[in-house]
């Protein structure tokens, strides 16, 4: 949840300064705590296609982004969209929804970004109709005129310049602010966006590897399954989703494991139940992937 989200990439480098407030990211913005259950931060940054590190990805918490601009295209299950410059873009990743962000040109990426977990929006024991609104969606992103834009982002920014205060009346102001914008946002001025599917030999290609990846040994097995080069199949894979096919696979033999290490099976088996070729080639993906080795995993969820 949201009470780890700081701490977990921490662990893997991306923040510089960490307080109980706020942490600062290695590309310069701040992520701010709006409570226990939210975090907001403002990000306008210069991007290349070497240091744009965002991946195919799934979380238990709920992302908003306030897209203000950039060249850039999103991605959601099965679902792409090309933000206009001319609009304000509101994307919303739902818990468990596999999504990413594909940088398109070199260039300023800017938007406000709020992580939150659904009891943010809980009052007095029951939830307040945004999160209704918000799971009920169709697609997974809206557009928005330039007045209503621009109070949305105006919202957004105030909610971030009060959470900066660090006061208990600061932190009532902020999450008014951010309230007022799920208002706007879930109100009618704010129209569908011209949503498209990733090509369907695309998603095929995905299914496949979440459906089978512990009887799959390589890329140039899914390659010859499909009748494509290792090469055309991995720039494929690459273009909609952001991640290369064989650090696909690995992390979904990775997330395979983990409920086998929960149940205290033996490493060696869990890999080879998983698909990995030895087990150095096991610990070094699940390493890569969650910062920690099998073992330290299995002590940490047993302990």
């Amino acid at each position: 949840m949201i009470k780890d989200y700081i701490q977990n990439h921490k662990n893997d480098g991306r923040y510089v300064d960490v307080s109980e407030s706020k942490a600062v990211n290695i590309f310069g913005w701040t992520d701010h705590t709006v409570s226990r259950h939210a975090i907001l931060s403002h990000r306008k940054t210069y991007y290349t296609r070497e240091n744009f590190s965002e991946r195919l990805h799934s979380h238990e918490f709920y992302e908003l982004v306030a897209y203000i601009g950039g060249d850039v295209e999103y991605t959601n299950e099965d679902l792409l969209y090309t933000p206009s410059n001319k609009c304000l873009s509101v994307i919303i990743n739902r818990p468990g929804e596999e999504h990413t962000t594909r940088l398109l040109r070199d260039g300023i990426y800017e938007r406000y970004v709020l992580y939150f977990d659904k009891e943010f929006l809980e009052f007095f024991g029951s939830f307040l109709p945004f999160l209704s609104f918000l799971d009920s969606l169709s697609g997974f992103a809206l557009s928005f005129e330039k007045e209503a834009g621009e109070r949305i982002v105006s919202f957004f920014e105030h909610a971030l310049t009060e959470t900066k205060k660090e006061s208990p009346s600061s932190v009532q102001c902020a999450y008014s602010n951010i309230l007022f914008a799920f208002s706007e946002i879930s109100s009618k001025e704010g129209s569908s966006t011209e949503i498209k599917y990733i090509p369907e030999n695309v998603l095929k290609i995905k299914s496949y590897v979440d459906s089978g990846c512990k009887d799959i040994k390589n890329v140039n097995a899914i390659a010859e399954r499909f009748f494509y080069s290792r090469e055309h199949l991995s720039r494929l894979f690459k273009k909609y989703f952001n991640v290369t096919l064989a650090d696909y696979l690995a992390k979904r033999k990775c997330e395979e494991s983990k409920a086998l290490l929960i149940a205290g099976e033996n490493i060696g088996d869990v890999c080879y139940i998983c698909g990995f070729g030895s087990v150095p080639s096991f610990v070094r993906a699940f390493k890569k992937f969650y910062h920690m080795t099998p073992s330290e995993f299995s002590h940490n969820k047993i302990n």
